[in-house]
């Protein structure tokens, strides 16, 4: 069930709701606080005022979806693209890997406009997760990956929620899915 990868973004919406108190300065008492209001009360004005405000800003941090587009991938990538598009009409970017990883938009992933090195490993995976600082992330891939493991344990403080999806002749005996043994296949999600 993906609708638990999403809970941070419906958290952002309900945040929304109660908005926070801002305080700020200037020269004009648009909603001054009571201590300005005191001072004004017996005569002696502030130069800057003090005004109170709310804030409803608040950070979107949703599910990071990293496909895996190393070369055993190319002759599912019709089916894969048709997923993520699905998966969310909010959805803005998606990370391509290989041993690199790429940031595309949703718009150049539809296209086919996909970067890729044709190898594939975990490594840099890691240091992408762990430099965006993502907490909760779904992986896509055949599960044919290299793992650097070093870099991979430095993770597991980090990451609440990880969910793979397998495709073709994927095996399960991966990092991830070891560790959080959320491991679908494609015809799971799809059907």
């Amino acid at each position: 069930d993906f609708n638990r990868f999403t809970i941070n973004s419906n958290i952002n919406k309900i945040k929304l709701f109660f908005p926070k108190p801002k305080k700020s300065r200037s020269v004009i008492p648009v909603n001054p606080s009571r201590r300005d209001m005191f001072l004004l009360a017996i005569n002696n004005p502030p130069l800057w005022w003090k005004n109170k405000g709310y804030t409803t800003h608040c950070k979107e941090r949703g599910v990071a979806i990293y496909l895996d587009v190393s070369g055993s991938v190319d002759p599912y990538l019709p089916r894969l693209v048709a997923l993520i598009s699905n998966l969310s009409r909010s959805l803005k970017f998606v990370h391509c890997f290989s041993t690199e990883v790429h940031t595309i938009p949703m718009e150049d992933l539809r296209q086919g406009k996909i970067k890729t090195t044709g190898g594939n490993n975990y490594d840099c995976l890691a240091k992408h997760i762990q430099k965006e600082g993502y907490k909760k992330i779904i992986i896509i891939t055949d599960g044919h990956l290299l793992t650097g493991i070093n870099k991979m344990e430095a993770l597991k403080e980090q990451l609440e929620d990880v969910a793979v999806i397998l495709f073709g002749d994927a095996t399960r005996k991966n990092w991830f899915s070891e560790r959080f043994e959320k491991t679908f296949t494609l015809d799971e999600v799809i059907s």
